[in-house]
């Protein structure tokens, strides 16, 4: 009986072993599995993020298919530049959206090709060198796009095509860069400079000594825009001020932020939910410049909204082809420029007074000589 026992012991030991054997097949066969599916996933992910870079470009080839017909402003333009609506692209070397996805020159390149005059980037440290990328949070260390752009090369695209006759056709404009610089690396900053400087094309399009370190506190938005034809015109968002103490400051024209004197910074929350109720006085003797809310993605804002408050640089994403874009390149089309005046209500017109007619000679408080017959008076 004790043998029965025992045999019976070890069957079901062999049973048990079998089925822990088993289960030990069947936990590592689902871990391979698991492992294999992470992997296929991660390869079909990393293909269709590839491609999206390419198919960015190719989607922005299918809307654009024809350069901008605007025209240059003329030489004897009478006018400031706070005077006019400038056609202004937000993030212009996105492609795609903001976060997960690319910048690329053939964005820079369609914004140039429509005749956009105000070009808006965003700027990362990466080995003490400037380059353009984009992101969807306010972080100095963190960029949301996969890669970047050297701002050499940017340059580069910008002197060879933005004042090319063959590409854009209001090539004579003014062209007002704008910099949202993200870090705090002074290196960076002097590198910025060197990059400006050593560019011979595009540094012989800066404004000189005469308009360096922002306008030496004048406002430029006074200025004749006639005096900027064909001229690059830098702008840096001053809410980060370390420029300041670097060779970058020679170059600044002007600076944009939330308390500078003369040219607001405002994101599209400002103007939807304003507060100012100075706002249209200030864009009369002054200007503003307008972008999207912080969003990983590329949505357009409500042009119209921010045109009523004299604003003049008004941002758009040119790579989302809605239907705000539309009444946006619209209202430029209509005008054959990316300079449309304001109305005049919205623009600063000093009172006159017209010049008196002269006085009569009796009115007058010379010395009189009068004289009779009984005396002679000079009074």
């Amino acid at each position: 009986m004790s043998k029965i026992n025992e045999f019976m012991e070890k069957g079901k030991g062999l049973i048990n072993k079998g089925l822990n054997n088993f289960k030990d097949r069947k936990i590592l066969l689902f871990s391979v599995l698991i492992i294999i599916i992470s992997v296929i996933s991660s390869f079909i992910y990393i293909s269709i993020q590839s491609n999206l870079n390419i198919k960015n470009c190719l989607n922005l080839k299918r809307i654009y298919t024809k350069n901008s017909r605007l025209i240059s402003i003329p030489d004897n333009n009478k006018y400031n530049l706070r005077d006019f609506y400038i056609k202004t692209a937000y993030n212009c070397c996105c492609s795609g959206q903001f976060k997960n996805d690319f910048v690329n020159l053939c964005a820079l390149e369609t914004c140039i090709s429509q005749g956009v005059r105000c070009l808006d980037f965003q700027i990362y440290s990466m080995d003490n060198k400037p380059v353009v990328a984009a992101s969807s949070i306010n972080d100095f260390s963190t960029k949301g796009t996969y890669n970047s752009i050297p701002l050499a090369t940017v340059f580069n695209t910008i002197a060879t095509q933005a004042f090319s006759s063959g590409i854009c056709s209001n090539y004579n404009d003014p062209l007002i860069l704008h910099f949202r610089i993200m870090s705090n690396n002074c290196k960076m900053y002097n590198e910025f400079a060197n990059i400006i400087k050593n560019n011979s094309a595009f540094h012989s399009k800066t404004l000189g000594k005469s308009y360096s370190y922002e306008n030496h506190g004048h406002n430029l938005g006074t200025e004749p825009i006639s005096q900027f034809k064909g001229k690059i015109i830098i702008m840096v968002d001053n809410s980060n001020p370390l420029y300041q103490h670097t060779k970058l400051d020679e170059f600044v024209n002007i600076t944009s932020g939330s308390s500078t004197p003369f040219m607001r910074f405002l994101r599209f929350k400002d103007i939807k939910y304003n507060q100012d109720m100075n706002l249209t006085e200030f864009n009369k003797k002054n200007m503003s410049i307008v972008l999207p809310d912080i969003s990983p993605f590329d949505t357009n804002i409500d042009f119209n909204l921010a045109r009523s408050y004299g604003c003049q640089f008004i941002g758009m994403s040119f790579q989302n082809y809605d239907n705000k874009l539309i009444q946006y390149n619209n209202f430029f089309d209509s005008k054959r420029s990316a300079f449309v005046l304001k109305p005049k209500n919205l623009r600063f017109i000093p009172l006159t007074i017209p010049i008196p007619p002269p006085a009569k000679e009796e009115y007058s408080y010379k010395p009189r000589h009068i004289k009779s017959n009984y005396y002679s008076l000079k009074i």
